[in-house]
């Protein structure tokens, strides 16, 4: 969508009056929207974290992911349309626009800064209560009908707070940082520190240290607005040092993927060579094309994400793709099997 059509669609969701509005933006019943609010269906899982701990996924059965997902297609051009400077995540790009806002763009405004500090927030999505969304909905710039408003909390929320696994989510939470955002940006302009946040993750440099007079002003802020800081992931970085913001390596002014990325992503691919490579042997009448979704798909999201970064003709990317597109070959024969080529780790 160009950058006129994200203003028309924050428009219809603006001047929608009243529920009514609301149901025939997003194609649905007022029947059905008051049922999924009342008892809204969530599966609820864990999925394991790199540091060995568990993040709880709470993801919207489909009669409700299509309605979120309805609404969301009105919420991303309104915020887009508002968004702060210092917001770079989740954020919808429209076709004639040439700024990225993304996390390749989020590490490029630090990129020139001798001193970086990195503050993530602690289970951000959760401690985003139903009234830290209401308020801002209907405040300016946003403005928002107070009923349109509060269907769309309550088609949205999940035991009173942001389910983290609602395709609403990302966007709501952009709107419900609005005023913590303007309000640190203030502060470190006059600071001369450079801002942005990447969804829960916050990055600040300047090319003078960052103190801890600093650091207290900018947690007072993000507390005084009921959010929490990860104190164990907060990470200093001065001259010299190879700087880490948001997954990305940043050295000499260049934004990289880590070289440790793409061992893994060699790896993830070495593994899938030989789980594809052992069932062809064991069964080779049998499909794997449903065992493979998953895996494929790990690594596809991966090797896209390094395109968003450095491109489509980045060498080590095609070198990737090829390997990928090798390994999801099976054998032209099926000799015996020998089991020091298989892997050991599951799909």
């Amino acid at each position: 969508m160009k950058k006129k059509d994200f203003v028309r669609m924050a428009t219809l969701l603006q001047k929608a009056e009243n529920n009514e509005a609301l149901y025939h933006l997003l194609k649905t019943s007022r029947h059905q929207f008051e049922l999924l609010c009342i008892n809204p269906p969530y599966h609820i899982f864990q999925v394991p974290k790199r540091n060995g701990e568990f993040r709880t996924i709470e993801d919207p059965a489909d009669e409700l992911q299509k309605i979120q997902a309805a609404l969301k297609k009105y919420l991303q051009p309104l915020y887009h349309c508002y968004r702060t400077d210092a917001a770079y995540g989740y954020i919808s790009r429209a076709s004639d626009e040439q700024e990225q806002r993304g996390i390749y763009g989020n590490a490029v405004k630090h990129a020139q800064a001798q001193y970086l500090l990195n503050v993530d927030f602690e289970d951000f999505f959760h401690f985003i209560h139903w009234q830290e969304l209401y308020e801002p909905l209907c405040k300016t710039p946003f403005s928002l009908h107070e009923d349109v408003a509060k269907s769309i909390c309550n088609i949205s929320v999940f035991q009173g707070r942001l389910a983290m696994g609602a395709p609403t989510s990302p966007v709501l939470s952009n709107i419900a940082a609005y005023s913590l955002d303007l309000e640190l940006l203030n502060y470190c302009r006059q600071e001369n520190i450079t801002c942005t946040r990447y969804v829960d993750d916050m990055s600040f440099s300047a090319d003078t240290p960052i103190s801890d007079r600093h650091f207290q002003q900018i947690h007072s802020v993000i507390v005084r607005y009921g959010y929490e800081l990860n104190l164990k992931k907060l990470k200093r970085f001065g001259p010299g040092d190879v700087k880490e913001i948001t997954g990305l390596e940043v050295k000499n002014g260049m934004v990289k993927v880590p070289d440790a990325f793409i061992t893994e992503i060699k790896k993830e691919i070495e593994n899938l060579k030989a789980w594809v490579l052992m069932q062809t042997r064991l069964h080779p009448s049998r499909s794997l094309e449903a065992q493979l979704v998953k895996p494929v798909q790990k690594i596809k999201g991966a090797l896209n994400f390094m395109a968003a970064v450095h491109g489509d003709e980045y060498e080590p990317l095609l070198q990737l793709e090829k390997q990928l597109e090798e390994s999801l070959q099976p054998p032209a024969d099926y000799e015996s099997i020998n089991w020091l080529e298989i892997g050991y780790e599951r799909f």
